[in-house]
């Protein structure tokens, strides 16, 4: 059992639920927009523990870099083109590798691997260079 105790952020209400792990120690859970929501989390831990199926939430993290090499590995070719592999593995290598993953580099990676990153750097070196001469690429070329 556990309780769930609200309190108060800039955006309203919001629940936190207080409960005992398998191993005795106390942990929470909180942002909790409804009584409901909090009400359902707290049973679902309930019952896990009675079963014996109880994970805790914070053992469960696994670091980006334990899985990425060989989730990058199932994605060579034939599973997919070997353009779209070397865009992975070029933002694998340029973001994750030298700056460590974080949620923001994460997003990055699938926003380069989806819009064609080599592509879009080279419109964008495009677009920078009309905008110190002055001109717009419309204006310079005929559609």
């Amino acid at each position: 059992m556990g309780t769930i105790t609200p309190y108060e952020t800039a955006k309203g209400r919001r629940y936190r639920v207080r409960y005992r792990k398998p191993d005795s120690t106390e942990t929470q859970k909180r942002g909790f927009t409804t009584m409901r929501e909090a009400k359902l989390y707290l049973s679902m831990v309930t019952v896990s523990k009675s079963k014996g199926e109880y994970i805790d939430p914070v053992a469960s993290r696994v670091p980006v870099r334990m899985f990425a090499d060989s989730w990058l590995r199932s994605k060579q070719p034939p599973m997919s083109k070997p353009s779209y592999y070397m865009t992975l593995e070029r933002a694998w290598k340029n973001t994750l590798r030298r700056s460590g993953p974080t949620e923001r580099s994460l997003r990055s990676v699938a926003r380069k691997s989806k819009t064609g990153y080599p592509f879009s750097r080279r419109r964008s070196r495009v677009r920078s260079s009309f905008a110190r001469s002055g001109s717009s690429p419309a204006s310079s070329t005929s559609r």
